[in-house]
């Protein structure tokens, strides 16, 4: 019996295709294996039955008979706790090593695999308005050009980037009306789980295929399932570090996505409040190679991009070159001496864009998470103690002047921005009032409006139930903060009797 426990691998192990370190019969068996100590993951072995190898060809067969809501992902009846789940990544439906020219054909007449020239048309349209700002990682004129030759001649690398940003479409729009449910999310996902049977997009990794790991992880980390959001993250992070790069443009935006991952693993990583947490990221990763493939020297004359769509991806990258440069840092402990006022106002101020919602959302969330980072609050978010935060007020040298922009550009956003900024964001914002209203005491006037405004925002989201802790945490900074502003108001109107 225990030589054949010791020839299974774990099951994140056996998912993510990686080497287990139980399976070494030169060393002791552990509890848990090398992989799960550095993803900082549960290392789960469950008894599961192999099924039959189908030959190549027989997987897509398979696949039709099964509706959307079908076997392959049903992640409305799994836990996320449950790390045995077949949800993630399709274990029981293997991966075809080499698809024929055969299963090509059948792919083009897959109900599922097949999205329109007019529904990609509208989606592509809707991520360049709303998401690139954020997650610039679409080559635009290669995008316009495979639609401008109609969907007859899409291959399955481009159509499964279609449904990626589908999904990603899909949730964003759950960030706006999440009492719509998960329904769209997690039909989707399925289709994009079914479809990743068809090749080996192991073997044959490309910027779109980190792209669908990429979705998946988000999707993922919207509906609330984090376990198996932090494998999909894992996942990408490892087809990005040997993904193929056929050309420049492919090479750039391999290292946004990396960029983007090692964020996002920074960002779980620093908000865990466990010292111990690990996520996996990618290697060989460097601010400098961050640059736009429209200012690049010798870059392709590109006949696609209007003068808007080359501006929009200039402040995109910048904006992810702060980003990363700022959890850099702060992963090298050096946060207090991260970037100043003026490289952040400067670097948004290089590129001039319109004042769309999208712009003003990025420009607010850069001023937060800076400002978050500069202060460092690290520890009053790890500990939520209130009461400590005007001690760390006196004990942080931040200027006046970064609270102020920060507060302005928080104004600046509507109450529908404010949701899709997030109720985490809107939490940075509110903390970041308490620290304004003792920096500058005559923003309280302000301040009132600001939380007026996080409160309206907050009471009409109709949030479903599972943020029902960040609702009483922005509440209980809210107040905090009024007991701040009266405070503060009172030492204002001492101070003016005083010198009277």
């Amino acid at each position: 019996m225990a030589d054949r426990a010791r020839s299974k691998a774990c099951d994140a192990c056996r998912t993510r295709k990686l080497k287990c370190s139980n399976r070494s019969s030169t060393r002791p068996l552990l509890p848990i294996c090398d992989n799960c100590v550095r993803s900082g993951i549960a290392c789960v072995s469950s008894e599961q039955v192999r099924r039959r190898r189908p030959r190549s060809g027989k997987i897509v067969d398979a696949l039709r008979s099964d509706s959307v809501s079908g076997n392959t992902l049903r992640d409305h009846q799994h836990d996320d706790d449950d790390i045995s789940s077949r949800a993630w990544t399709g274990i029981e439906v293997p991966v075809s090593a080499s698809p024929s020219d055969t299963t090509s054909d059948r792919m083009s007449s897959h109900p599922l695999q097949h999205l329109t020239l007019e529904h990609t048309t509208e989606v592509f349209t809707f991520f360049m308005h709303n998401i690139y700002a954020t997650l610039p990682i679409i080559n635009f004129d290669d995008f316009t050009n495979r639609l401008e030759q109609g969907d007859g001649s899409w291959d399955i690398d481009f159509i499964i980037l279609g449904h990626a940003l589908d999904l990603l479409h899909e949730a964003y729009i759950y960030t706006l009306t999440p009492t719509d449910g998960t329904g769209n999310i997690i039909s989707r996902m399925s289709v994009m789980e079914q479809l990743r049977c068809t090749y080996d997009y192991a073997e044959e990794a490309t910027a779109n295929t980190v792209i669908v790991s990429f979705a998946l992880f988000v999707a993922c980390s919207v509906v609330g399932k984090h376990q198996r959001a932090l494998l999909y993250q894992s996942e990408a992070s490892k087809l990005a570090d040997f993904a193929r790069m056929s050309s420049r443009i492919e090479a750039m935006r391999i290292q946004r996505l990396k960029a983007l991952l090692f964020v996002a693993a920074s960002a779980s990583a620093l908000l865990s409040g466990d010292s111990a947490w690990r996520v996996d990221m990618p290697s060989s990763l460097h601010v400098e190679d961050l640059t736009s493939w429209y200012s690049a020297a010798n870059a392709p004359d590109h006949h696609m991009a209007s003068d808007d769509i080359r501006d929009l991806d200039r402040f995109a990258i910048r904006q992810l070159q702060l980003m990363t440069r700022m959890h850099m840092m702060a992963g090298e402990g050096s946060s207090r001496e991260l970037l100043t006022e003026d490289d952040v106002a400067n670097t948004i101020s290089s590129v001039t864009l319109p004042a769309t919602p999208t712009v003003r959302i990025v420009t607010a969330d850069l001023s937060i998470t800076q400002l978050w980072f500069s202060s460092d609050r690290r520890r009053l978010r790890n500990n939520n103690n209130y009461d400590s935060i005007t001690k760390l007020i006196d004990a942080v040298d931040l200027p006046e002047s970064t609270g102020r922009k920060a507060l302005a550009w928080a104004r600046s956003l509507s109450q529908s921005e404010l949701r899709i900024v997030g109720l985490g964001k809107m939490v940075d914002i509110v903390e970041n009032m308490v620290h304004l209203c003792r920096l500058c005491p005559n923003s309280t006037a302000e301040v009132e409006i600001l939380a007026g405004d996080l409160m309206a925002a907050i009471g009409t989201a109709d949030y479903e139930l599972k943020y029902a802790t960040t609702l009483e945490r922005c509440a209980a900074i809210l107040r905090h903060t009024a007991s701040m502003c009266l405070y503060v108001e009172q030492t204002l109107a001492y101070q003016g009797s005083v010198k009277k």
